[in-house]
């Protein structure tokens, strides 16, 4: 299935519609009215959650439709992982699971020397499984985990637009909520216990720093790094290409 969707997702770059303008410039950017809009990207997130150190590394396209000139709203779907860092065991390597979410982004501001002020709001969601171990004298427990992880993130931001490329700055703030259920299974007895707890970790604040280069044509080249308040440094990638719809 993971494959199936990436394969997807490539095809929507390799083979582009014929736009009329400029690139979809996302994220410095909207698309502009009646304008279709498509990113591909690859995203590493990294984050603290309780006492635990986090990493995401997700596959993910998105579709963007430009409602108004400076209004988008666009949805996402791909893939994900997950890695957690557990305190006293050995870490917890999830499987990549189907990823989807959504979001908008809106111009608030044309400022003079071609700067542009804008906000964005989106969420993400998926699920990720697999084991985390615990040795004891005598015994083993395997933890057969299971993440439901939610995201939202809002951003604000400048983006200088220039032709070959535009940089932007502003600062954005991630909140993760979820449930983690587990089954443990113990050394020569089988099937032990059962848990399941949420978790949540609000308002975490970032600083974002990033660039979009112009490739000609109505192609862009993005790139994004997300420095957050625990010293967690996350970053995206990105590929984008523009239609227009008539």
């Amino acid at each position: 299935m993971r494959y199936a969707i990436i394969a997807g997702l490539l095809a929507g770059l390799i083979f582009p519609g014929i736009a009329s303008s400029g690139g979809a410039a996302n994220p410095a950017s909207t698309v502009g009215r009646e304008n279709f809009g498509f990113t591909f990207e690859l995203e590493n997130q990294a984050k603290k959650l309780d006492k635990d150190h986090t990493t995401s590394k997700r596959l993910v396209g998105k579709a963007i439709w430009g409602v108004t000139d400076k209004l988008d709203l666009y949805a996402r779907l791909g893939a994900s992982d997950l890695k957690v860092a557990v305190t006293d065991a050995r870490d917890f390597e999830g499987q990549r699971g189907m990823t989807w979410g959504g979001g908008a982004r809106y111009r608030v501001a044309e400022m003079p020397h071609s700067l542009n002020a804008y906000i964005d709001a989106q969420m993400l969601a998926f699920t990720s499984t697999g084991s985390v171990w615990r040795d004891f004298e005598g015994y083993s427990d395997r933890y057969a985990d299971r993440y439901k992880w939610n995201e939202i993130q809002f951003s604000c931001f400048a983006a200088w637009q220039r032709d070959v490329f535009s940089p932007y700055a502003g600062f954005g703030i991630t909140n993760i909520f979820g449930r983690l259920t587990q089954d443990v299974f113990r050394t020569g007895v089988g099937l032990y216990d059962h848990a399941a707890h949420n978790f949540r970790q609000d308002a975490v604040p970032e600083a974002i720093l990033g660039v979009d280069f112009n490739l000609g044509g109505s192609g862009r080249l993005s790139g994004e790094l997300r420095y957050s308040d625990d010293g967690d440094i996350s970053f995206v990638l990105g590929a984008s290409e523009l239609w227009l719809v008539k």
